[in-house]
């Protein structure tokens, strides 16, 4: 192993939003051993700051979903991706003509700010997320030309129902890549997030392995939702969390952390199937 990707949150960080002291102590120990710490997570970069402190002890952050990636004890960003004005064009033409909830974010690093369309008030967390980041929210204004402050990704809340994100698939899956989330605010809503082609946590930890001349089949992930799945299965070897969705744990096998922390406890895994 020559890097260790993780999720953070629901996978390092707990719902409680406090880490296992055995998982912070295991990232400086591999550290010290030469090996790569990288964090892939859906949060923007304002919110990730808010959920690790500078000092926190891994080597790069892919964030926003593959939208950037930091070097995190340097602080500096060393990669970041857009989406062309017009094809954001073509996605707001979609998603107003079937009126979905939406959230258009701006480009990195100012991607905690976003403008918003709201055509219903159907069960989902959407109001919660708009609360919650009201300072940053905007109303989505008439013409799109004028959000010339660039776009690095849209955000479609909505019910926990396959059949919305089955459609956009079939509307949009050339234009876009969309990956599938659940709402880590309600942990029910599921969150489609609409990225440039070629944006995701997978593409973000193949630049990070061009960058450091990592060969792919020496990298391990661990994650524990769907929009972990491009990253699980792009990594040399991978496992989810014992509470990822079914289909997840169908295809990777689960970790417990028990007490001794989840790196732990996939460390362990991985050494004796090695031995095996």
């Amino acid at each position: 192993m020559r890097m260790l990707v993780c999720d953070l949150d629901g996978t390092l960080l707990h719902r409680d939003r406090t880490f296992h002291q055995q998982d912070i102590r295991i990232l400086k120990e591999i550290g010290c051993m030469g090996i790569t710490r990288v964090i892939a997570t859906g949060r923007s970069l304002h919110s990730l700051r808010n959920a690790i402190p500078n000092d926190f002890p891994v080597d790069h952050v892919v964030f926003s979903s593959g939208a950037g990636i930091m070097d995190w004890p340097g602080q500096q960003l060393v990669y970041q991706a857009g989406m062309a004005l017009g094809r954001a064009k073509e996605i707001i033409k979609v998603l107003d003509q079937r009126r979905l909830n939406h959230m258009i974010h701006r480009r990195v690093p100012h991607n905690h700010w976003f403008w918003y369309s709201r055509f219903t008030n159907e069960s989902s967390d959407f109001s919660h997320r708009l609360r919650r980041y009201r300072a940053f929210a905007r109303v989505r204004p008439e013409s799109p030309n004028r959000m010339g402050l660039g776009v690095s990704q849209f955000i479609v809340i909505v019910p926990p129902l396959k059949n919305y994100l089955n459609r956009l698939r079939c509307v949009l899956g050339s234009s876009c890549h969309i990956i599938r989330a659940t709402s880590p605010l309600d942990n029910r809503s599921m969150w489609i997030e609409l990225m440039p082609r070629g944006v995701s946590k997978a593409a973000g930890i193949e630049e990070l392995c061009r960058r450091g001349k990592i060969p792919l089949e020496a990298t391990v992930g661990l994650g524990n939702d769907y929009n972990d799945l491009d990253m699980l299965r792009t990594v040399g070897r991978a496992a989810v969390t014992v509470d990822a969705p079914e289909m997840i744990r169908r295809e990777f096998p689960s970790v417990s952390p028990g007490k001794g922390g989840i790196l732990r406890a996939l460390l362990h895994d991985l050494n004796q199937s090695q031995e095996r």
